[in-house]
């Protein structure tokens, strides 16, 4: 699995970090780059967590379609 460079346009509205894929286990998902290390300039931090590659992609490529 190789991360779509779409991926780090998503960001989170907690603490404005980049999502990055991941497979764990088998599993595809997105999570918040700075979710184990920082706190943000927002002084948040995100709760460790993900969630799944294929919804998402899914309706990134409905959006996509429809706009062409």
């Amino acid at each position: 699995f190789t991360p779509s460079p779409a991926a780090s346009v998503a960001t989170s509205t907690r603490c404005g970090g980049n999502y990055t894929g991941y497979v764990q286990h088998g599993s595809r998902g997105y999570r918040c780059g700075r979710a184990n290390w920082t706190v943000s300039s927002t002084g948040h931090r995100c709760p460790p967590g993900s969630f799944p590659a294929q919804p998402v992609e899914e309706a990134v490529w409905v959006a996509v379609k429809e706009a062409l």
